[in-house]
């Protein structure tokens, strides 16, 4: 769980640059809002392809994933007034949402018929970012309770620990902070959770590890992301962008 939650987070938080370069991102804000503006239309990683397909309010409508043009799993999502329930053509799993005035989840009903039955439930500040997640259910009819408690500077999300079976785990983040999310609104689109205000610059873990993101521009629409862990180990994706004039 905790390994899933690391990669849950990772796509969440988005991605940045250690360094400056002439890339605009870096060198000032953006123009572009986070969460409205800004949407991600494909990632692309060696012969791997995801691409996201938006209804015309550019709420997220299904993801598609493809190796070397093989399609291998299509995940939609289907809004039904304050309700979201996201299915998967690779697994049984069925998340619904329930979701507040502002669009954001209170609660995700996890469910794999016959074997996992969980609840997600958040709690928000008053300026509306996550200050906690309950996690209560059975899995393969055995109680289960996971607990997250998040904290957040200027808009960031810096810390994260999570309490299971008697272990406490913490991750932290870095951002850089000249820099705006400008994948926020994908991320909430497929997260209902609101993000980052600014581009994640490294994420460390518990046992010490962490990512840390790079990227430049390649055109209006495309940049290149790298990331690098702590034995230098480098991979690269190349992220297209669906960029809203305001």
């Amino acid at each position: 769980m905790k390994l899933l939650m690391v990669s849950i987070l990772l796509l969440c938080c988005g991605f940045v640059s250690c360094k400056k370069d002439p890339n605009p991102f870096l060198v000032e804000p953006t123009p572009y809002t986070p969460s409205n503006n800004t949407f991600v239309l494909s990632e692309e990683n060696d012969s791997n392809l995801i691409e996201y397909s938006y209804d015309p309010l550019w709420r997220i409508l299904s993801l598609k994933r493809s190796v070397g043009g093989i399609d291998r799993e299509l995940i939609t999502w289907t809004k039904t007034g304050s309700q979201v329930k996201k299915n998967s053509t690779s697994n049984s799993y069925i998340n619904t949402y329930f979701l507040n005035k502002k669009g954001f989840a209170d609660s995700v009903s996890i469910i794999y018929p016959g074997f996992v039955y969980l609840t997600e439930k958040y709690a928000y500040s008053n300026i509306g970012l996550p200050i906690s997640k309950t996690i209560v259910g059975t899995i393969l009819s055995n109680p289960y309770e996971e607990n997250f408690t998040y904290e957040y500077v200027n808009g960031d999300l810096v810390k994260q620990t999570q309490e299971f079976e008697g272990q406490t785990f913490v991750s932290t983040y870095t951002y850089y902070t000249d820099s705006i999310n400008i994948f926020a609104g994908t991320q909430e689109a497929i997260s209902f959770i609101p993000q980052s205000k600014h581009l994640l610059k490294r994420a460390t873990q518990e046992d010490s590890t962490y990512i840390d993101y790079n990227y430049s521009q390649l055109s209006e629409d495309e940049i290149t992301i790298q990331m690098t862990d702590e034995e230098l180990t480098t991979t690269e994706k190349f992220v297209k962008l669906k960029y809203l004039k305001q």
